[in-house]
């Protein structure tokens, strides 16, 4: 059993994903977000808006929709369905953007895997099926919150006449607000986006 765990954790780097998880300082929920005019469509920096840098490989562009979000960047490279909605065309490195959907990939597999377990223990040792996926239940939505809820190095949404991008690093969200003439606000994710109209 300990042999199969192990050999689990180092197909799926479980020992960083589980430091990850249960890190809950200040930068784990804080975003920057930067309000543009929508009459044009907002410039970028030429860098990779992961990694934040402009050298390395070549710069190839992520689209991301209003109506999907992060989804776009989970399936990043796996979905041949056009997006849909308000598109952007946002600078990534090619690896940089398949490293961020495989730890986020990565971490829903997980999830599955442990609520699969709990239901597979519990219906071995004769508790039920109603009362394992309860179990299940009560162990993975503090994890999905965290999946969900945890900033991604781009999104945004569009209010009004006005684009809304919620960055994770400050240092790219400040290079991309000189570009537009637009300030950096500093916020807590998730939040409806409200606060900037009252």
């Amino acid at each position: 059993m300990i042999f199969l765990y192990e050999a689990f954790e180092d197909r799926f780097n479980l020992s960083a994903t589980f430091s990850v998880m249960s890190n809950s300082g200040h930068d784990m929920k804080t975003i920057h977000v930067v309000e543009v005019n929508d009459a044009k469509k907002p410039l970028f920096p030429q860098s990779c808006v992961v990694c934040a840098r402009a050298e390395g490989e070549r710069l190839a562009n992520m689209i991301m929709s209003d109506e999907h979000g992060r989804v776009d960047l989970y399936f990043y490279g796996l979905s041949r369905e056009p997006a849909r909605g308000s598109l952007l065309e946002i600078p990534v490195h090619e690896s940089c953007a398949k490293a961020a959907r495989n730890d986020l990939l990565r971490r829903l597999v997980l999830i599955i895997f442990v609520a699969a377990a709990i239901v597979t223990l519990g219906v071995v040792n004769k508790y039920g099926v109603m009362i394992c996926a309860v179990a299940a239940v009560l162990v993975i939505t503090p994890l999905l919150y965290f999946q969900f809820t945890k900033p991604v190095p781009v999104e945004f949404n569009r209010y009004g006449q006005k684009y809304v991008l919620m960055f994770k690093e400050r240092e790219y969200a400040e290079h991309f607000a000189r570009l537009n003439g637009a300030e950096v606000r500093e916020c807590k994710h998730p939040y409806t986006g409200i606060a900037f109209y009252q």
